[in-house]
Protein backbone atom coordinates (compact mmCIF):
# COMPACT_ATOMS: atom_id res chain seq x y z
CA UNK A 1 0.00 0.00 0.00
CA UNK A 2 1.24 3.47 -0.89
CA UNK A 3 0.44 6.62 1.06
CA UNK A 4 -0.29 10.24 0.18
CA UNK A 5 -0.72 13.50 2.06
CA UNK A 6 -4.31 14.65 2.60
CA UNK A 7 -3.79 18.23 1.47
CA UNK A 8 -3.00 20.81 4.11
CA UNK A 9 -4.07 18.47 6.92
CA UNK A 10 -0.67 16.83 6.65
CA UNK A 11 -2.24 13.45 7.39
CA UNK A 12 -0.49 10.52 5.71
CA UNK A 13 -3.34 8.43 4.32
CA UNK A 14 -3.39 5.13 2.46
CA UNK A 15 -4.09 6.04 -1.15
CA UNK A 16 -6.93 3.53 -1.05
CA UNK A 17 -9.19 3.77 1.96
CA UNK A 18 -12.36 1.91 2.80
CA UNK A 19 -15.88 3.21 2.24
CA UNK A 20 -18.45 1.66 4.58
CA UNK A 21 -21.79 2.86 3.21
CA UNK A 22 -22.74 -0.62 2.01
CA UNK A 23 -22.01 -2.05 5.46
CA UNK A 24 -24.83 -0.02 6.98
CA UNK A 25 -27.22 -2.59 5.59
CA UNK A 26 -30.23 -0.51 4.63
CA UNK A 27 -29.50 0.65 1.06
CA UNK A 28 -27.25 -1.90 -0.66
CA UNK A 29 -29.22 -5.05 -0.09
CA UNK A 30 -28.39 -7.87 2.33
CA UNK A 31 -25.26 -7.53 4.43
CA UNK A 32 -23.46 -9.80 6.90
CA UNK A 33 -22.11 -7.87 9.90
CA UNK A 34 -19.48 -10.48 10.73
CA UNK A 35 -18.18 -10.41 7.16
CA UNK A 36 -18.20 -6.60 7.17
CA UNK A 37 -16.05 -6.58 10.29
CA UNK A 38 -13.67 -9.08 8.70
CA UNK A 39 -13.46 -6.90 5.61
CA UNK A 40 -12.50 -3.84 7.69
CA UNK A 41 -9.91 -5.82 9.61
CA UNK A 42 -8.46 -7.33 6.43
CA UNK A 43 -8.22 -3.89 4.83
CA UNK A 44 -6.29 -2.61 7.84
CA UNK A 45 -4.00 -5.65 7.71
CA UNK A 46 -3.22 -4.75 4.09
CA UNK A 47 -2.24 -1.20 5.00
CA UNK A 48 -5.45 0.81 4.92
CA UNK A 49 -5.49 3.53 7.55
CA UNK A 50 -8.35 5.70 6.22
CA UNK A 51 -11.85 4.49 7.12
CA UNK A 52 -14.81 6.52 5.85
CA UNK A 53 -18.31 6.27 7.29
CA UNK A 54 -21.33 8.47 8.08
CA UNK A 55 -24.09 8.53 10.66
CA UNK A 56 -26.78 8.00 8.03
CA UNK A 57 -25.25 4.70 6.84
CA UNK A 58 -27.66 2.29 8.48
CA UNK A 59 -28.71 4.96 11.01
CA UNK A 60 -25.43 4.64 12.88
CA UNK A 61 -24.89 0.95 12.24
CA UNK A 62 -21.88 1.46 9.96
CA UNK A 63 -20.15 3.62 12.59
CA UNK A 64 -20.78 0.94 15.21
CA UNK A 65 -19.29 -1.76 12.95
CA UNK A 66 -16.20 0.36 12.35
CA UNK A 67 -15.71 0.75 16.10
CA UNK A 68 -16.11 -2.99 16.68
CA UNK A 69 -13.68 -3.86 13.90
CA UNK A 70 -11.01 -1.48 15.19
CA UNK A 71 -11.40 -2.37 18.85
CA UNK A 72 -8.05 -3.01 20.49
CA UNK A 73 -6.02 -1.06 17.94
CA UNK A 74 -4.07 2.04 18.89
CA UNK A 75 -5.98 5.18 17.95
CA UNK A 76 -3.01 6.59 16.03
CA UNK A 77 -3.02 3.58 13.71
CA UNK A 78 -6.11 4.70 11.78
CA UNK A 79 -7.85 7.84 10.54
CA UNK A 80 -11.59 8.14 11.06
CA UNK A 81 -13.75 10.04 8.59
CA UNK A 82 -17.47 10.57 9.20
CA UNK A 83 -20.30 12.87 8.19
CA UNK A 84 -23.50 14.53 9.38
CA UNK A 85 -26.39 16.40 7.84
CA UNK A 86 -29.15 13.83 7.35
CA UNK A 87 -31.56 13.80 10.30
CA UNK A 88 -31.64 10.21 11.54
CA UNK A 89 -33.05 11.08 14.96
CA UNK A 90 -36.41 12.83 14.64
CA UNK A 91 -38.06 9.95 12.75
CA UNK A 92 -36.23 6.75 13.73
CA UNK A 93 -36.43 3.96 11.19
CA UNK A 94 -36.99 6.16 8.15
CA UNK A 95 -34.43 5.07 5.50
CA UNK A 96 -31.99 7.89 4.83
CA UNK A 97 -33.32 9.91 7.72
CA UNK A 98 -36.01 12.59 7.82
CA UNK A 99 -34.37 14.95 5.36
CA UNK A 100 -31.32 17.15 5.75
CA UNK A 101 -30.59 19.31 8.77
CA UNK A 102 -27.52 21.52 9.01
CA UNK A 103 -28.55 23.72 11.91
CA UNK A 104 -25.84 24.21 14.56
CA UNK A 105 -27.90 22.46 17.24
CA UNK A 106 -28.49 19.42 15.06
CA UNK A 107 -24.85 19.15 13.96
CA UNK A 108 -23.63 19.40 17.55
CA UNK A 109 -26.01 16.61 18.58
CA UNK A 110 -25.09 14.44 15.59
CA UNK A 111 -21.38 14.81 16.30
CA UNK A 112 -21.84 13.82 19.93
CA UNK A 113 -23.69 10.67 18.89
CA UNK A 114 -21.11 9.73 16.26
CA UNK A 115 -18.31 10.08 18.81
CA UNK A 116 -20.15 7.63 21.05
CA UNK A 117 -20.78 5.10 18.29
CA UNK A 118 -17.20 5.30 17.05
CA UNK A 119 -15.93 4.94 20.62
CA UNK A 120 -13.51 7.83 20.28
CA UNK A 121 -13.11 11.32 21.67
CA UNK A 122 -12.11 12.87 18.34
CA UNK A 123 -12.98 12.33 14.66
CA UNK A 124 -10.08 13.05 12.33
CA UNK A 125 -12.01 14.24 9.26
CA UNK A 126 -15.60 15.38 9.77
CA UNK A 127 -17.87 16.27 6.86
CA UNK A 128 -20.99 18.18 6.19
CA UNK A 129 -22.88 15.53 4.21
CA UNK A 130 -23.94 16.90 0.81
CA UNK A 131 -25.12 20.41 1.76
CA UNK A 132 -26.42 22.57 -1.06
CA UNK A 133 -24.71 25.72 -2.29
CA UNK A 134 -26.86 28.00 -0.12
CA UNK A 135 -25.93 26.12 3.07
CA UNK A 136 -22.24 26.26 2.17
CA UNK A 137 -22.29 30.00 1.43
CA UNK A 138 -24.49 30.92 4.40
CA UNK A 139 -21.74 29.68 6.70
CA UNK A 140 -23.47 28.61 9.93
CA UNK A 141 -22.89 24.91 9.31
CA UNK A 142 -19.20 25.38 8.54
CA UNK A 143 -18.82 27.65 11.56
CA UNK A 144 -20.28 24.88 13.72
CA UNK A 145 -17.47 22.60 12.57
CA UNK A 146 -14.93 25.34 13.28
CA UNK A 147 -16.28 25.45 16.83
CA UNK A 148 -16.10 21.65 17.10
CA UNK A 149 -12.47 21.77 16.00
CA UNK A 150 -11.68 24.42 18.59
CA UNK A 151 -13.28 22.16 21.21
CA UNK A 152 -11.06 19.26 20.18
CA UNK A 153 -13.93 17.07 18.94
CA UNK A 154 -12.72 16.98 15.33
CA UNK A 155 -9.33 17.53 13.75
CA UNK A 156 -10.14 18.69 10.23
CA UNK A 157 -13.15 20.17 8.44
CA UNK A 158 -14.49 18.51 5.31
CA UNK A 159 -17.51 18.70 3.03
CA UNK A 160 -18.97 15.99 0.84
CA UNK A 161 -20.13 17.79 -2.31
CA UNK A 162 -22.29 16.91 -5.29
CA UNK A 163 -21.19 19.55 -7.83
CA UNK A 164 -18.07 21.38 -8.92
CA UNK A 165 -19.67 24.70 -7.95
CA UNK A 166 -20.25 23.45 -4.39
CA UNK A 167 -16.65 22.31 -4.17
CA UNK A 168 -15.32 25.66 -5.32
CA UNK A 169 -17.54 27.46 -2.77
CA UNK A 170 -16.12 25.26 -0.01
CA UNK A 171 -12.56 26.07 -1.02
CA UNK A 172 -13.35 29.78 -1.20
CA UNK A 173 -14.76 29.67 2.35
CA UNK A 174 -11.20 29.37 3.62
CA UNK A 175 -12.12 26.93 6.42
CA UNK A 176 -12.51 23.64 4.55
CA UNK A 177 -9.48 21.34 4.64
CA UNK A 178 -10.77 18.46 2.54
CA UNK A 179 -13.44 17.72 -0.06
CA UNK A 180 -15.15 14.43 -0.76
CA UNK A 181 -16.57 14.08 -4.26
CA UNK A 182 -17.49 11.77 -7.14
CA UNK A 183 -14.76 11.06 -9.67
CA UNK A 184 -14.39 8.01 -11.87
CA UNK A 185 -13.88 6.84 -15.45
CA UNK A 186 -17.42 7.82 -16.51
CA UNK A 187 -17.80 10.94 -14.31
CA UNK A 188 -14.83 13.31 -14.64
CA UNK A 189 -16.35 16.75 -14.04
CA UNK A 190 -13.90 17.87 -11.29
CA UNK A 191 -10.86 17.65 -13.58
CA UNK A 192 -11.19 20.96 -15.42
CA UNK A 193 -11.68 23.54 -12.63
CA UNK A 194 -11.97 21.94 -9.22
CA UNK A 195 -8.83 19.81 -9.13
CA UNK A 196 -6.47 22.62 -10.22
CA UNK A 197 -7.92 24.94 -7.56
CA UNK A 198 -7.71 22.24 -4.90
CA UNK A 199 -4.04 21.64 -5.70
CA UNK A 200 -3.31 25.36 -5.61
CA UNK A 201 -4.96 25.75 -2.18
CA UNK A 202 -3.64 22.40 -0.84
CA UNK A 203 -7.13 20.98 -0.31
CA UNK A 204 -7.24 17.21 0.20
CA UNK A 205 -9.43 15.26 -2.24
CA UNK A 206 -11.28 12.14 -1.10
CA UNK A 207 -12.86 10.32 -4.06
CA UNK A 208 -16.08 8.44 -3.42
CA UNK A 209 -17.80 6.07 -5.88
CA UNK A 210 -14.61 5.33 -7.86
CA UNK A 211 -16.54 2.27 -9.08
CA UNK A 212 -19.65 4.28 -10.05
CA UNK A 213 -22.04 2.43 -7.72
CA UNK A 214 -20.60 -0.87 -8.91
CA UNK A 215 -20.93 -0.22 -12.65
CA UNK A 216 -17.15 -0.14 -13.07
CA UNK A 217 -16.74 -3.59 -11.60
CA UNK A 218 -17.98 -4.74 -15.00
CA UNK A 219 -20.23 -7.41 -13.52
CA UNK A 220 -23.61 -5.88 -14.38
CA UNK A 221 -25.59 -6.12 -17.58
CA UNK A 222 -28.63 -4.28 -18.87
CA UNK A 223 -31.68 -5.52 -16.96
CA UNK A 224 -29.72 -6.68 -13.93
CA UNK A 225 -32.18 -7.40 -11.06
CA UNK A 226 -30.88 -5.59 -7.98
CA UNK A 227 -32.20 -7.15 -4.75
CA UNK A 228 -34.94 -5.70 -2.56
CA UNK A 229 -33.56 -2.95 -0.36
CA UNK A 230 -30.81 -2.01 -2.82
CA UNK A 231 -31.15 1.69 -3.69
CA UNK A 232 -30.00 0.99 -7.25
CA UNK A 233 -33.41 -0.55 -7.95
CA UNK A 234 -34.74 3.02 -7.82
CA UNK A 235 -32.23 4.53 -10.22
CA UNK A 236 -33.65 6.03 -13.44
CA UNK A 237 -34.99 3.41 -15.79
CA UNK A 238 -32.23 4.05 -18.35
CA UNK A 239 -29.35 4.07 -15.84
CA UNK A 240 -27.98 0.70 -16.88
CA UNK A 241 -28.89 1.14 -20.55
CA UNK A 242 -26.99 4.45 -20.68
CA UNK A 243 -23.91 3.44 -18.75
CA UNK A 244 -23.24 -0.23 -19.49
CA UNK A 245 -22.13 0.52 -23.09
CA UNK A 246 -19.64 3.06 -21.67
CA UNK A 247 -18.30 0.48 -19.25
CA UNK A 248 -17.89 -2.08 -22.03
CA UNK A 249 -15.70 0.34 -24.00
CA UNK A 250 -13.37 0.60 -21.01
CA UNK A 251 -12.56 -3.10 -20.83
CA UNK A 252 -9.40 -2.48 -22.85
CA UNK A 253 -7.86 -1.34 -19.55
CA UNK A 254 -7.90 -4.91 -18.18
CA UNK A 255 -4.59 -6.34 -19.30
CA UNK A 256 -1.19 -7.28 -18.03
CA UNK A 257 -0.78 -6.39 -14.37
CA UNK A 258 -4.42 -5.20 -14.13
CA UNK A 259 -6.64 -8.20 -13.41
CA UNK A 260 -10.11 -6.63 -13.25
CA UNK A 261 -12.03 -3.59 -14.42
CA UNK A 262 -12.50 -2.58 -10.77
CA UNK A 263 -8.73 -2.42 -10.30
CA UNK A 264 -8.40 -0.38 -13.50
CA UNK A 265 -11.10 2.04 -12.32
CA UNK A 266 -9.43 2.62 -8.95
CA UNK A 267 -6.00 2.89 -10.60
CA UNK A 268 -7.46 5.56 -12.90
CA UNK A 269 -8.54 7.65 -9.91
CA UNK A 270 -5.10 7.28 -8.34
CA UNK A 271 -3.46 8.40 -11.59
CA UNK A 272 -4.57 11.98 -10.85
CA UNK A 273 -2.15 13.73 -8.49
CA UNK A 274 -4.93 15.95 -7.13
CA UNK A 275 -6.41 12.87 -5.43
CA UNK A 276 -5.32 12.02 -1.89
CA UNK A 277 -7.38 8.88 -1.30
CA UNK A 278 -10.01 6.78 -3.09
CA UNK A 279 -12.62 5.08 -0.92
CA UNK A 280 -14.22 2.17 -2.79
CA UNK A 281 -16.84 0.33 -0.79
CA UNK A 282 -16.61 -3.31 0.18
CA UNK A 283 -18.96 -5.70 1.97
CA UNK A 284 -16.67 -8.73 1.90
CA UNK A 285 -13.04 -9.62 2.44
CA UNK A 286 -12.78 -10.61 -1.22
CA UNK A 287 -14.07 -7.19 -2.34
CA UNK A 288 -11.58 -5.43 -0.10
CA UNK A 289 -8.62 -7.49 -1.28
CA UNK A 290 -9.39 -6.96 -4.95
CA UNK A 291 -9.91 -3.23 -4.54
CA UNK A 292 -6.73 -2.73 -2.55
CA UNK A 293 -4.66 -4.53 -5.17
CA UNK A 294 -5.17 -1.43 -7.35
CA UNK A 295 -2.51 0.34 -5.29
CA UNK A 296 0.06 -2.00 -6.81
CA UNK A 297 -0.97 -1.33 -10.42
CA UNK A 298 -1.54 2.45 -10.32
CA UNK A 299 -1.04 4.69 -12.15
CA UNK A 300 -2.47 3.65 -15.49
CA UNK A 301 -0.19 3.83 -18.51
CA UNK A 302 -0.11 7.20 -20.27
CA UNK A 303 -1.53 5.75 -23.51
CA UNK A 304 -4.44 4.16 -21.65
CA UNK A 305 -5.15 7.41 -19.84
CA UNK A 306 -5.19 9.22 -23.19
CA UNK A 307 -7.60 6.71 -24.75
CA UNK A 308 -9.91 6.84 -21.73
CA UNK A 309 -9.90 10.65 -21.91
CA UNK A 310 -10.79 10.56 -25.61
CA UNK A 311 -13.68 8.22 -24.96
CA UNK A 312 -15.02 10.48 -22.22
CA UNK A 313 -14.59 13.63 -24.32
CA UNK A 314 -16.75 12.09 -27.06
CA UNK A 315 -19.31 10.70 -24.58
CA UNK A 316 -18.08 7.19 -25.43
CA UNK A 317 -19.44 7.53 -28.95
CA UNK A 318 -16.23 6.27 -30.58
Amino acid sequence: MKYRTLGRTGLKVSEIGLGTWAMGGDEWGPVDDAESIRAIQRAVELGVNFIDTADVYGAGHSEELVARALQGRRRDEYILSSKAGFDIYSQPGVPGGAGQNFTPAYLEHALAQSLKRLQTDIIDVYHLHNPNLEIIRQGDALNTLVKAREQGKIRFIAVSVSTVEEGIACIESGVVDTLQLVYNLISREPEAKLFPLAKERKIGIIVRTPLAFGLLTGKYRVGHPFPAGDFRRDMPADWLETNIPKVEKLRFLVKGRIKSLAQAAIAFVLSNDAVSVAIPGAKTVRNAEENLAASEVAPLDADDLRLAAELYAHNFAN
